[in-house]
């Protein structure tokens, strides 16, 4: 049970052929991981460590000084890491061979000494370790680890892991606070986490104490260090990086102090959350205190959940999104959320969901916690992996905006010059059970189900049945047919179903959000799934109003809603959309699932358009007397239909309008 990950226990649980997540599962088995492969050929990744110098490497970066091809590391790891996970119950001969030709490439391209880098090795070899704070080394390290333990649970060869293990001594050798080491830290935190996995794998203790030396060291006086490193580097004190808003904005890298004193979420969102990953995975192991000491220890702990919820309460979106700024990919000021381009931005990347996906998960494995469960299920079924990849497995989203624009129209891409996204979630279906359930520290044979699913479980001698048409419909039959000695399964019931459910057990109570299971035999949950209406926080902008059906979140798109070309083209975008009657919730049609499984909400007759003109009042108050009217009549509004806001950009016919949040009628 060392570490209890996804990565690892999602081979104890199999989800129901043809439910909605073994539908999505499939997909990305049968359909994107050769789609990838594809790409990662079609555009050099796949031969690129054979070491050879191509013109790609000669190019200009678009984003001074990161070349394009810097991360090519991790989206091949990354692919391998998925790969291995779906061929673990899988097998296919045709995609392994591609798997150990890459293995091989790698194997071959480590250094004499160790070190590992194609960027480096090829094109400046002289400037090893020279620019932690931009160029990622570490972090390409830390993805290559993740795909070594998947390639080895997977095969049963240690050969990468060998690699890998080769490479950490090195780091030793390089990293410290040692007369004649380098006392810095990744400026894109991975590894961190990476280590920490691989300590539980093979119990080598370099491994724990590196990780735990870039977490403890990151951040002391106010990032020192990367001030340093650019003096060192001949680099005036005022150039800084594209993503940097001014010089030493360390808190874009969670670098301006150390993690501990941090009091607010800041910065780069995905950084931020493989960093909070790591350290919540490291105050929860057992050997946590191995190479520091527990006051550290509690002020990481501390700062973990302080952090976890200043994010949520303050700097998250609806659809669990985060990270609101284009420039630095992530956190603005509290509350400052808005939805789309041309209303201050919204970012919300792929990468960031299944960052906040990861954090959640080890926050559960230390203790049960219903609001964070909560939290995790909003992500999985709204701003990560569903909405990250198009129902078809071939398109991708980087940015999920949660409203479209004329200059920024909802898009999926085949790809992405920095193409982290798609094989992050390619990797994370792979083992997407493994966020389900799990164990909880402490107990010793306790289960968690942390998330509603149709399927099996069979882990720590505990055997559970789920059978449901989640999330379209509130029924679950979940049949313990095994417990291990003074076991209890518990089951988490979402934090919008808690007001309205029935459970079969008499006397069950939720504690902390979950129902305790202590005996075996079948049991049954019933709860209303129907639509409901999320009001807007009064502190982040306009009062708006967003459709949720059951874990779901629901937008306007303009495939369903085709009234939208009779609008002015300003207009198109349902930026002036008010709702009338949104307190009626009795007046939500929801229609039956069509055979792409969707369902629908409909609100008839409810819609009304403001007509803004731009040359009567001033920007921010319209006088009295030039109120702006609507250009429906009373009485006459539109017909409005929803569908899930991860469906939309699915459909042949879009134009790349949509919206979440809507306006409210006066």
């Amino acid at each position: 049970m060392a570490g209890d990950y996804p990565q690892e226990k999602f081979i104890h649980a199999s989800l129901e052929r043809g439910s909605f997540w073994e539908r999505w599962q499939s997909v990305a088995r049968t359909v994107t991981i050769p789609v990838q492969l594809d790409l990662l050929r079609k555009t050099g990744r796949y031969h690129a460590f054979d070491l050879k110098h191509i013109p790609y490497y000669d190019r200009v970066p678009t984003i001074w000084p990161v070349p394009d091809h810097l991360f090519w590391e991790s989206d091949v790891a990354k692919w391998i890491e998925g790969a291995c996970y779906h061929l673990q119950s899988h097998p296919d001969p045709q995609i392994q061979t591609h798997i150990e030709y890459l293995v091989e490439l790698i194997e071959a391209a480590q250094q004499p000494d160790g070190y590992l880098n194609i960027h480096f090795v090829v094109n400046q070899p002289e400037k090893r370790w020279s620019n932690l704070r931009d160029l990622h080394e570490l972090y390409n390290f830390g993805h290559l680890i993740e795909a070594a333990l998947a390639y080895q649970a997977q095969t049963g060869s240690h050969r990468l892991i060998k690699v890998m293990l080769r490479f950490v001594d090195y780091c030793c050798t390089v990293f410290g606070t040692d007369a004649g080491k380098l006392a810095g830290y990744p400026g894109h935190p991975e590894v961190e986490l990476a280590l920490l996995r691989l300590y539980h794998r093979t119990a080598y203790d370099k491994c724990l104490q590196l990780a735990t030396y870039f977490l403890t060291e990151r951040g002391k006086n106010q990032g020192q260090f990367y001030k340093q490193e650019q003096a060192r580097r001949g680099e005036h004190k005022h150039l800084i990086p594209g993503m940097m808003p001014k010089p030493y904005s360390f808190w874009y890298m969670q670098a301006h102090k150390p993690i501990a004193e941090q009091d607010t979420i800041e910065g780069h969102s995905v950084r931020a959350m493989y960093l909070l990953t790591a350290v919540q995975d490291l105050v929860a192991s057992p050997d946590s205190a191995r190479f520091t000491t527990q006051q550290q220890l509690d002020g990481l702990a501390a700062a973990a959940r302080r952090l976890w919820e200043n994010m949520i309460r303050t700097k998250m979106y609806v659809t669990g999104g985060i990270g609101s700024i284009k420039q630095w990919e992530g956190f603005s000021l509290p509350y400052s959320l808005p939805i789309s381009t041309d209303e201050g931005g919204c970012y919300t990347e792929t990468c960031a969901g299944i960052g906040l996906l990861m954090f959640a998960d080890r926050l559960l494995h230390d203790k049960l916690d219903g609001q964070v469960a909560d939290v995790a299920e909003r992500v999985l079924f709204n701003s990560s992996i569903t909405s990250g990849m198009s129902v078809d497995g071939r398109a991708f989203t980087y940015v999920n905006q949660l409203a479209s624009s004329h200059d920024e129209p909802c898009q999926r891409f085949d790809w992405f010059e920095c193409a982290c996204c798609p094989p992050n979630v390619m990797r994370t279906f792979g083992c997407l059970q493994g966020y389900f359930f799990g164990a909880i520290k402490g107990k010793q044979s306790d289960v968690a189900i942390h998330q509603i699913f149709a399927g099996q479980i069979d882990y720590l001698g505990n055997k559970v049945k789920i059978e449901t048409k989640y999330p379209t419909k509130g029924e679950v039959m979940i049949r313990v047919e095994q417990l291990a000695p003074s076991a209890t399964v518990w089951l988490h019931i979402p934090g919008w179903a808690q007001s309205d459910f029935t459970f079969s057990a008499s006397g069950a109570e939720l504690v902390h959000g979950y129902l305790p299971i202590t005996s075996t035999g079948e049991y049954h949950l019933r709860f209303h799934i129907k639509p409901r209406i999320l009001l807007s926080h009064p502190d982040a902008g306009p009062s708006r109003v967003t459709l949720a059906f059951g874990p779901l979140i629901y937008c306007i798109e303009d495939v369903d809603n085709a009234w939208v070309d009779e609008l002015p083209e300003k207009e198109q975008h349902f930026k002036h959309l008010c709702v009338e009657h949104i307190g009626a919730v009795s007046k939500i049609c929801v229609r039956a699932p069509g055979q792409d499984g969707v369902i629908k909400l409909e609100m008839p007759r409810s819609g009304y358009n403001l007509k803004v003109d731009d040359n009567s009042g001033f920007a921010a108050a319209f006088e009295q007397t030039h109120l702006p009217g609507f250009y429906e009549e009373p009485g006459q509004g539109r017909d409005l239909v929803f569908v899930p806001y991860y469906y939309r950009c699915n459909r042949p016919g879009t134009k790349g309008r949509m919206r979440t949040s809507l306006h409210v009628k006066p």
